[in-house]
């Protein structure tokens, strides 16, 4: 996949306006549970000058949200989330961020699903989140900046610059307890924490940061 960044700054909610996501990819694999308990999932990427941007739309029925606290595990509820290697040519460290229908996030940082570690509060409020629900239908909008990623990694990022993700919808403990996936995945139970798996994305042109 390769995402144009866009020359903009501005708020996320103004963002969202002016067209820098591109076509919604569908999270349709589903190689755990009934596929007919799995929402209908997508996600619009898209970048600007300070990061990167994901609309998530989910349709179902809006739940009630029981988990509202930073690291709650919100992959317990109808939840979205991202996994993402921002340097995989020199390592498979990658990012977890993972946000039920209010923007309550889990997020973590490590080369596995065992060596990780939580990202601190300060950490995580650089991530701008924006939701909406409706009847049968929910949004999760977020802009990740690449001002993290190069601070997680220690590394500075240059364009154009790949990355390796993978974008998933779950609800482990929910009345249909479902699990679907952007890249297929083929693990005997449900597992996301698989980078040697990722789909690849390449960012074209544009700046790391607004300054």
């Amino acid at each position: 996949m390769k995402v144009q960044v866009h020359e903009t700054n501005l708020p996320l909610k103004r963002t969202l306006q002016q067209e820098v996501l591109g076509s919604s990819i569908l999270l349709g694999a589903c190689p755990w549970g009934p596929p007919e308990h799995l929402p209908e999932t997508s996600v619009g990427v898209g970048a600007d000058r300070i990061g990167i941007i994901l609309e998530f739309t989910v349709r179902e029925a809006p739940g009630p949200v029981i988990f509202r606290t930073f690291q709650d595990p919100v992959w317990q509820e109808s939840c979205v989330e991202l996994f993402l290697n921002p340097f995989p040519d020199e390592d498979s460290y990658y990012l977890n961020l993972e946000s039920n229908r209010a923007g309550t996030l889990l997020a973590a940082w490590g080369r596995d699903r065992f060596n990780r570690r939580a990202l601190s509060l300060e950490e995580a409020g650089t991530v701008e989140s924006l939701s909406a629900s409706g009847e049968g239908w929910w949004k999760l909008a977020h802009r990740l900046p690449w001002s993290l990623l190069e601070s997680l990694s220690a590394k500075t990022i240059r364009f154009p610059y790949r990355v390796r993700a993978n974008f998933t919808k779950c609800g482990d403990r929910t009345r249909h307890p479902h699990w679907g996936s952007w890249v297929p995945l083929d693990t005997p139970s449900p597992d996301f924490h698989r980078p040697e798996r990722f789909g690849s994305i390449t960012f074209l042109g544009g700046e790391p940061r607004e300054d």
